[in-house]
């Protein structure tokens, strides 16, 4: 559930919160009884109960890959004008909010566009009046503040998000989000669609399947009998690396690849510090474990590991001879 509360404008606070403050993420606006309607055709998880629990979902491209994700939020106490006020209980009225990535807004809006206007939906870009932020389960946020929306990010270990009022106080302790993107990272997470967004990843690919957050009906026809299918005949995914440095200063590893000797085994997607994200040749990798060999990347040792997180297909983080096979 999404909670709101309402503060003073102009004041300093003592007691200062240590939330990421995501500056990539934006927020789009629709407005109208048909808002769920309107956007259902383009995500993946059923919007049904939206009013009750906000959630993380996706919208694929044409091809059936990854192109954005998209926490979803609906609050009557958001005004037309994109601000927060305390609404009446015989008011009906309804906004949906779209935290998304601010270098997708354009074309998130351009796919919306058509489905908006046939059900009378209002769309409108309200980045410029909000922050966004993520709370990670260590972290705390003071409260006594402009108004802000907090809502469950469903990801495991991942914690919580917020929308603040843009024109509330500044914190000096709010932390950087490439800090919170390494966290992301080390557990194996996208932390966003931009990454993958030009490098056609598909669901399972990704994990989305692994996290619940796919309905099948929801989803292109092909893309339903692929999920159908066992996760042992997956011959790629996306998997953590980390880094185990031999010296101060890495370079980055984005776009490179992961070797077992003169075999590639992964591709990294993402990296910041000893943390990544590649794309693993599955077959590759566990003959790569077989053999022992050694994994390396820009001459640096790492470790491709399952995410502990996948439940029954993992034994956890247990080094580079984990229990590839589940």
């Amino acid at each position: 559930m999404s909670s709101v509360t309402e503060g003073h404008c102009n004041q300093q606070y003592l007691c200062e919160d240590s939330a990421h403050y995501l500056e990539s993420r934006g927020v789009i606006q629709l407005v109208g009884e048909g808002a769920a309607q309107a956007l259902q055709p383009l995500v993946i998880t059923c919007l049904a109960g939206v009013s009750e629990n906000p959630l993380l979902t996706y919208i694929l491209s044409e091809q059936g890959h990854i192109f954005a994700d998209l926490f979803v939020i609906q609050d009557a106490r958001v005004s037309a004008d994109g601000t927060l006020h305390k609404a009446p209980s015989h008011d009906d009225s309804c906004s949906l909010l779209l935290e998304c990535s601010r270098s997708l807004l354009e074309q998130i809006t351009e796919k919306l566009a058509p489905l908006c206007k046939e059900r009378g939906v209002l769309i409108k870009d309200i980045s410029e009046k909000w922050r966004v932020f993520a709370e990670l389960p260590d972290q705390s946020t003071f409260k006594e503040v402009q108004p802000y929306i907090k809502y469950p990010d469903p990801r495991v270990h991942m914690g919580r998000r917020l929308l603040r009022a843009r024109d509330a106080y500044e914190s000096s302790k709010w932390s950087h989000e490439r800090h919170w993107v390494s966290h992301a990272l080390r557990l194996g997470f996208l932390p966003s669609a931009d990454s993958v967004q030009k490098k056609q990843i598909d669901c399972l690919q990704a994990n989305l399947h692994s996290m619940g957050i796919i309905d099948h009906h929801c989803v292109p026809h092909l893309l339903q009998k692929k999920l159908l299918l066992s996760k042992k005949q997956l011959s790629s995914r996306l998997l953590p690396l980390r880094v185990e440095p031999s010296k101060n200063v890495l370079p980055s590893m984005t776009a490179s690849h992961v070797m077992a000797g003169d075999l590639k085994v992964a591709t990294v997607l993402e990296h910041y510090g000893l943390y990544g994200l590649v794309l693993v040749d599955l077959s590759l990798w566990r003959k790569a474990l077989k053999k022992q060999s050694r994994l390396t990347c820009c001459d640096q040792p790492v470790t491709i590991t399952w995410p502990s997180w996948f439940g029954s297909e993992s034994l956890g983080r247990m080094g580079p001879f984990a229990a590839t096979s589940r």
